[in-house]
């Protein structure tokens, strides 16, 4: 039935036309005002991805997101490559911005990144992104990386496009605090914890080519031939030096030192034809991956064959996307089907606009290949039979935008998102295994936020609001969160060419559980919370200050005053509580040779 589906949709819409050249390449022009890490408002929230105690790269907000209650949302270090999608920067231009930021607990956030183009219309671009904390507490450090590089070329023939990132994740496993007593006595790090020794590193790389030939052109229609290739790997190593026995239920190999390793290698092609006019684009074909994986002397590999298809059009103030793609060999049949619609409605009045979007996703997909097979010193699995994961969410939203002049901006925004979750897997620290049917494996989420940013000459307020509701009796998302800013902008000296900013920004959450971690698998263990364990809601408050002298900027920021004040045995990740007050200070700097 699935399958008939897909071809419905595939010859009802086959013939349309598209000016993109392979996958999603997308290209993003420069403008003079572009900064690194974004306006200084943007950026003063990005601070808060150091300010966590558990620090989680994807969220600069303190409380996970709505995606743990999707597959693999247990999972607490993962990297993601969109393989099928490169985005470029082009300015007129060569470009090359720079950020650097410092502080206590060790913080060092550097950013570089390089765009230029080259003779004969070639693109490159390249970026450097790294995060780096001690920790707030002893052995929790913690680091990121992440190189990526890409080179195009688009032309009336032919297109070409390769691309390469890597990244890396480290991070030290305290256990949580020895004696939550001593908070009220010492510094966070003084305070002994459960693991002195316990860390792992996850490595990821990519590398893909993409390109197309032209096989007809003219005034109504052109047709591309497609090519993409890829490969990417994976890499996951765990170390724990302790009496494990005295931790862990099974030591299958040593008593003392734990040192759990898998691999994960992937090869994949997609051919197909696309067909591109003036205002849509379809296209189709079929994509073979082969993998392999890797787990001490555990061996696992396969070929999958998907078939593929893409639709897009814009008609006016309308906008459509659909893709879709089924297994036909491999991976149990998945399936999935994603749509995109937005309508702008711009005749309202003058410097003004409405929004609409309409985002649905139904996903039927196998679980993670390190979900079904895993040998380790502490825990041993092989699920070879496991069932197809089930996915469904929608989201509904509306933003309104009016411009009255350059210094006199208005942004509201409201949406709301419904997830359904059937047979999702999570991690059974009791039955050591993968599990389907828990409380929390057919789960519904909604979720509300409303968001409102204003500006007047030199003033500048966002405030948003978002309510989750889950239909389970754990609190992993607060059920109430209100995050915001205001800061004052104004210009200095006689000619104002040095701007100062003054800024505060605010958080206050309803009441949660404490997740428990499962440190050798690397995720949350959702399913062992003590759901009468209630931590009272909280109140943060940061502060920051920067200067701006053209394309430079130098700022500093005070977060976590909140530790100020707050229980000190708060604490939303189990043994990791209030981080202390933190400070920060940065430059970035961005210039066009």
């Amino acid at each position: 039935m699935r399958l008939i589906l897909l071809l419905i949709s595939f010859f009802a819409y086959f013939g349309v036309r598209s000016q993109i050249g392979f996958s999603e390449y997308s290209s993003d022009t420069l403008l003079s005002d572009f900064r690194t890490f974004g306006s200084m408002s943007s950026n003063n929230e990005g601070l808060g991805v150091l300010d966590q105690s558990f620090i989680s790269i994807e969220n600069p907000h303190f409380f996970l997101s709505s995606e743990i209650s999707r597959p693999l949302g247990s999972t607490i270090d993962q990297i993601h490559f969109n393989k099928r999608h490169i985005k470029q920067e082009i300015s007129a231009l060569p470009h090359i911005g720079f950020g650097y930021i410092f502080g206590s607990q060790g913080a060092q956030r550097v950013s570089f990144r390089y765009g230029q183009v080259l003779p004969n219309n070639w693109v490159v671009n390249t970026q450097i992104n790294t995060n780096k904390l001690e920790g707030f507490f002893r052995n929790t450090a913690y680091s990121q990386s992440h190189y990526g590089f890409s080179l195009s070329k688009q032309s009336d023939t032919y297109g070409l496009l390769i691309s390469g990132e890597t990244n890396k994740i480290e991070r030290e496993w305290s256990g949580g605090v020895l004696n939550d007593s001593l908070l009220d006595f010492f510094a966070p790090q003084f305070i002994p914890v459960l693991k002195e020794s316990c860390n792992s590193t996850i490595k990821g790389f990519n590398a893909a080519i993409g390109s197309y030939l032209v096989l007809i052109n003219n005034d109504k229609f052109r047709l591309n031939y497609i090519n993409e290739s890829s490969v990417f790997g994976l890499n996951r190593l765990f170390n724990e030096t302790d009496t494990l026995i005295g931790i862990y239920e099974n030591t299958n190999f040593d008593t003392l030192v734990s040192r759990d390793q898998f691999q994960q290698s992937t090869l994949d092609h997609f051919s197909g034809l696309r067909v591109n006019s003036s205002n849509s684009q379809y296209s189709i074909g079929v994509k073979a991956s082969y993998w392999n994986y890797r787990n001490m002397g555990l061996f696992r590999d396969t070929l999958e064959l998907d078939v593929e298809h893409k639709f897009k059009l814009n008609w006016k103030q309308f906008k459509f996307n659909h893709s879709a793609s089924y297994n036909v060999l491999g991976a149990f049949r998945n399936w999935k089907m994603r749509q995109v619609i937005s309508f702008k409605q711009d005749n309202i009045g003058l410097n003004r606009f409405i929004s609409y979007q309409f985002n649905n996703s139904l996903v039927k997909n196998i679980p993670q290949v390190y979900q079904r097979f895993y040998v380790s010193n502490n825990t041993a699995y092989n699920n070879s039979n496991m069932n197809l994961e089930s996915s469904y969410t929608q989201e509904l939203s509306a933003r309104f935008h009016q411009t009255l002049d350059t210094n006199h901006l208005l942004n509201i925004s409201l949406s709301y998102g419904l997830g359904i979750q059937r047979g999702i897997y999570y991690f059974d620290s009791q039955s050591l295994n993968w599990e389907n049917n828990s409380s929390l494996s057919d789960n519904n989420i909604h979720q509300l936020k409303f968001a409102i940013a204003y500006q007047k000459n030199h003033l500048n307020i966002r405030q948003s609001y978002q309510y989750t509701q889950l239909n389970n009796q754990t609190l992993i998302i607060p059920r109430h969160y209100l995050y915001g800013s205001i800061d004052y902008k104004m210009g200095v000296f006689k000619d104002k060419k040095m701007e100062l900013t003054f800024g505060l920004t605010y958080s206050l959450s309803s009441k949660t559980n404490i997740i428990p971690v499962i440190e050798n698998m690397g995720v949350y263990d959702f399913l062992n919370i003590d759901i009468n364990n209630i931590q009272n809601s909280i109140f943060n408050l940061g502060a920051y200050t920067s200067i701006e002298i053209e394309t430079f900027r130098f700022f500093l920021k005070v977060n976590n005053l909140g530790y100020l004040w707050n229980d000190l045995q708060w604490n939303y990740v189990e043994g990791l509580y209030l981080p202390e007050v933190a400070v920060r200070v940065g430059i970035t700097w961005d210039f066009w040779n």
